[in-house]
């Protein structure tokens, strides 16, 4: 994600295209997902792109999902095509997309998660009690931020700057 541009991106994608071993793939897979700049809209957008696998599809989400600086234009990419994307999945790995939502760590994204998915997992099998663990989750999650927040606050705000790590000057000499 730190490095190259568009033109080495589509390289990878078209690397992706003509593998065919899956632990290849699934490294092409990870190199396209784990962007975090402007291009993170072509790796969402791999989610719908007919070349991939079935079993290949919710790896971008789940890298988008995975990083802070590109989590909220995956969900929003999620809730926008929500639809199209389970219809490439099985029932039971649609009703798995509430997962996604674990990113989120507040009781909003709980709250968000709750109204978007409700009605759409209602069918799917599953989705109901994988809705209301991952809503769990997330409120757990936030529940616990709140309960350790003044105790980290006044570990770290009081803790000493950890020691800089020294750097050798020179290899270390073999000992014969």
């Amino acid at each position: 994600g730190e490095q190259g541009d568009d033109a080495l991106y589509d390289a990878v994608y078209q690397q992706l295209l003509k593998a065919e071993e899956p632990a290849v793939r699934m490294r092409l897979l990870f190199a396209l997902s784990g962007v975090h700049d402007a291009r993170s809209s072509k790796a969402l957008a791999l989610a719908l792109d007919p070349k991939l696998r079935v079993n290949e599809i919710m790896f971008p989400l789940r890298q988008q999902f995975g990083d802070r600086r590109t989590r909220d234009a995956a969900r929003e990419y999620l809730e926008q095509n929500f639809d199209k994307i389970a219809e490439r999945l099985s029932p039971s790995a649609a009703g798995s997309l509430v997962w996604l939502s674990t990113s989120f760590c507040d009781e909003a994204g709980a709250a968000r998660a709750e109204a978007f998915f409700t009605s759409r997992v209602q069918h799917l099998p599953g989705g109901p009690r994988m809705l209301a663990s991952a809503v769990e989750q997330q409120r757990l999650c936030a529940a616990s931020v709140t309960a350790q927040r003044a105790s980290f606050q006044e570990f770290f705000g009081k803790a000493p700057a950890p020691a800089p790590v020294p750097v050798p000057t020179s290899a270390p000499r073999a000992v014969a």
